[in-house]
């Protein structure tokens, strides 16, 4: 990623929200304002008040003026050095000119800081605002678009990986923007005001600090890198870890039934140290910033000091001039130092920019047409016409496939794992499009279709039943929120769910845990029957529903289903054959295409593949 494609990024967010950034900027011109008035005080205290009253003291004649004033406060006028030395202050006009001074001082003094807190407060909570909603947007953007990518995405990707560039990348981002985006912004201009004090007090020693400042930029750029390197690492390894985390979670069954704990722990530390290893390198790196800094700066002001003894040797600045002079060059350093850390923080961000880029340039494989024709109830038929698929190049899962799929019929499809079944499924619902071939829905191809429309007709009961941790109510109404609770039992009641669920203590309103392991096989397939009972579908697909069930939770689920597709175009996807025996049409698969179709019987006739299949104890 070049510095413009980062530029342009960082500059992209500003623009969304330039109402509050220019107020933010505004008043960080009028902070580093008011910081750099802050640096007269020094001198001003030391000549313009302690010296001037000490020497009204001693009776000596101050050729202008004997009272303190806002001219006087950014004066470069020399107080004359008399050699005199320090006495206590007792004539009555000297203490009236030191008090007098010094209340204007005080109250001056509080007023800036009061001023600066204010719009240190302002520009602090815009950009923290600014950043706050880059990553709203970041996280609705990558979200929405995570959900409109089809499920050859998903079938690549790791769960853990894109949760990691949900929070962890954005996370990133959203720092760079509050903090390194502030900095950017506000220590140029500290560092253009203490500059121009510099200048105003003494031009010759000012030249000789700029010298030893731009002698920070190598050893920084070189630092930068490293860190821009190690967090490209970092963040991959947290995207590792957050993988490992989330499949041990859900596999804790298995890892436990296995006494895999050791191996998982070991293997969650391995990847563990190497994120470590990569932070390190880093942080190596960023604790090496402000030591350099330091170092170089301090070329700079042991030369300023030697030419600023000089000149006070010599009677070319004061007393208070020096110390001011200093004071602003110490101001120099720290919004230098400050920004070499911000554009670090950049350098770190841009692996995570990289991340959060690459899943939204992620294409759409399943796209939604220009203009979709809707779609309210199947008319007579789906049919595959010359269907190929294959999930990866080269790797043809079906090939050139023809059959038709006829209104308020039931078709079953049975074939050894991996012959294409479930993928006939996968494509009606257009999870995935044909490689080559269309399915149509009464003559028109469904890639014609409304996404939405077609969905709507299709209820889909599979093998691994997947319900929230939420209430079992929500479950059954997912995406049904305006269905009345009478229709809910009703749907609990036809599944064979009602019984149990109202025996559990807080009846319909129990939450079931995640993946709703706190019931059983039967009882989770049985709320997912009644959630498409809800839905209310034409045509329904069962996807291998009751091949995980033991023999009584089968018979239950089995007398579920069979009320469920009562009067609907059902595609039954079997892999225990004793479950289609009544169905209209059987197509036998093998290797990517139909072998056999026909009834139970006329299929046993044959005594072919589906003969054989059968017969498999």
């Amino acid at each position: 990623m070049n510095r413009k494609e980062v530029r342009d990024f960082y500059f992209g967010k500003i623009i969304e929200h330039r109402k509050r950034f220019l107020t933010a900027l505004l008043f960080m011109v009028l902070y580093s304002a008011l910081n750099a008035s802050v640096i007269f005080f020094v001198k001003n205290v030391i000549d313009n008040v302690f010296t001037k009253a000490q020497a009204l003291s001693r009776g000596e004649d101050i050729s202008y003026g004997d009272q303190w004033n806002i001219k006087d406060f950014f004066s470069k006028n020399k107080v004359p050095v008399t050699g005199s030395p320090a006495v206590p202050i007792e004539n009555e006009k000297a203490m009236r000119y030191l008090l007098s001074s010094l209340l204007m001082i005080s109250v001056f003094l509080i007023v800036v800081y009061l001023l600066k807190g204010m719009f240190w407060y302002i520009r602090k909570y815009m950009m923290l605002y600014i950043g706050e909603k880059v990553v709203l947007d970041l996280r609705n953007s990558i979200y929405t678009h995570i959900q409109n990518l089809s499920m050859k995405y998903f079938d690549s990707s790791k769960t853990g990986e894109i949760m990691s560039r949900i929070t962890n990348d954005v996370t990133l981002v959203q720092q760079t923007v509050s903090n390194a985006g502030t900095q950017i912004i506000q220590e140029p201009l500290n560092f253009i005001f203490a500059l121009g004090i510099l200048f105003y007090l003494n031009w010759k020693m000012t030249l000789i600090a700029i010298v030893a400042v731009i002698g920070l930029v190598y050893p920084v750029s070189i630092l930068s890198n490293k860190i821009k390197k190690a967090s490209k690492t970092s963040q991959r390894k947290i995207g590792d870890l957050t993988s490992i985390m989330q499949e041990i979670i859900q596999g804790i069954r298995i890892v436990k039934a296995f006494n895999m704990e050791e191996y998982e722990i070991q293997r969650f530390k391995s990847v563990n140290r190497e994120y470590f290893n990569a932070m390190m390198k880093g942080n190596r790196a960023w604790a090496l910033l402000t030591p350099s800094n330091e170092f170089l700066a301090s070329i700079a002001i042991s030369l300023a000091i030697i030419a600023g003894g000089f000149q006070i040797a010599e009677g070319e600045m004061s007393t208070g001039t020096f110390f001011a002079y200093f004071f602003a060059l110490f101001s120099l350093y720290q919004p230098t130092r400050t920004l070499t850390e911000a554009f670090a923080s950049i350098k770190k961000s841009i692996p995570a920019i990289e991340r959060i880029k690459d899943i939204l340039e992620e294409k759409i494989k399943v796209r939604e047409a220009d203009a979709p024709k809707p779609l309210k109830t199947l008319g007579l038929s789906i049919n595959f016409n010359r269907v190929s698929f294959s999930y990866n190049e080269g790797n043809e899962v079906l090939k050139d496939v023809d059959f038709e799929i006829s209104k308020g019929l039931t078709y079953a499809f049975v074939g050894e794992s991996g012959a294409g079944k479930s993928t006939v499924g996968n494509l009606i619902l257009r999870f995935y499009d044909v490689t080559a071939g269309s399915i149509t829905i009464d003559g028109t191809d469904i890639r014609k279709i409304n996404i939405g429309d077609l969905r709507r007709l299709i209820g889909y009961v599979s093998q691994d039943t997947f319900l929230f941790n939420d209430t079992i109510k929500n479950n059954i109404t997912y995406g049904h929120g305006d269905i009345s609770f009478r229709e809910v039992e009703r749907a609990a009641q036809v599944s064979g769910s009602a019984e149990f669920i109202e025996a559990l203590p807080e009846g319909y309103d129990t939450v079931i845990g995640e993946r709703g392991y706190a019931l059983s096989g039967g009882q989770r397939q049985r709320i997912a029957i009644a959630r498409a009972l809800i839905k209310d579908p034409q045509v329904l697909i069962l996807d291998e529903a009751t091949s995980a069930l033991d023999s009584e939770s089968e018979k239950l689920v089995q007398n579920a289903l069979n009320e469920l597709m009562k009067g609907r175009t059902n595609i039954i996807i079997a892999h225990r054959l004793s479950t289609i025996i009544n169905a209209d049409l059987i197509y036998v698969m093998s290797g990517g295409t139909i072998a056999e179709s026909g009834k139970h019987a006329d299929l046993l006739s044959k005594e072919g593949l589906y003969h054989k299949l059968y017969n498999i104890k």
